[in-house]
């Protein structure tokens, strides 16, 4: 990944994520980042000021504070199904953008996600969805679905595959939908990156995209 040209907060912001990561795979969990009504307290007096926006997949497996070992405070995390991206989502991304001034956003999807999969069975059976709100969940993820299945007959290989583009997908929306992300971009004060955690392994991988 390109990180040439972009603010040291956040080069250093992605690098203490892949620390974390390192750490967690290892089993790791430090104490200073253990939660305690204390520090809890501390934070509600003195206020927040997260280090990362991480938008991530709803998915019980998948809690990123401990995935990166982190503390309170430290991560603001969006989560919702499939990690896709709607207005509500991005106002809440534009909102840690702003006032708090976090450096990177870190679009997370993860290895062997239902909702991937829910997707690619609705393309290729021609299934109706369940409500019309998972109708648009699937609206959201189904163009990585139809790019990635012509060039896939493994279904592993085509979920995998999927995963990682609805990832690129969910930053190129975010781009064109948030000019307060374009702007901070431009301005070199914003990181976006993508990454897929691996539920096997719990390892993050951050080679996908990074603007």
């Amino acid at each position: 990944m390109e990180t040439q040209g972009h603010f040291p907060d956040s080069i250093e912001a992605l690098e203490k994520l892949k620390a974390g990561n390192a750490r967690f795979v290892q089993g790791i969990r430090s104490p200073e980042y253990n939660p305690t009504p204390e520090k809890l307290k501390a934070l509600a007096e003195q206020g927040q000021r997260p280090f990362c926006i991480i938008l991530t997949c709803a998915d019980s497996r998948v809690p990123a504070e401990l995935v990166f070992d982190q503390g309170l405070g430290d991560l603001f995390v969006i989560r919702v199904a499939g990690n896709v991206i709607a207005p509500s989502l991005l106002a809440s991304l534009e909102f840690a953008t702003v006032n708090f001034e976090t450096s990177l956003v870190l679009v997370m999807g993860h290895s062997r996600c239902g909702a991937i999969q829910a997707t690619i069975d609705a393309v290729r059976n021609n299934l109706p969805a369940a409500s019309h709100n998972i109708e648009d969940l699937i609206d959201r993820i189904m163009p990585a679905v139809k790019l990635q299945l012509p060039h896939h007959t493994d279904p592993v290989k085509l979920w995998d595959a999927c995963i990682a583009e609805n990832v690129k997908n969910t930053i190129k929306k975010i781009f064109s939908e948030s000019e307060i992300v374009q702007e901070r971009v431009k301005q070199k004060k914003l990181m976006v990156a993508g990454a897929v955690f691996c539920l096997d392994t719990g390892k993050v991988d951050f080679d996908l995209e990074l603007f």
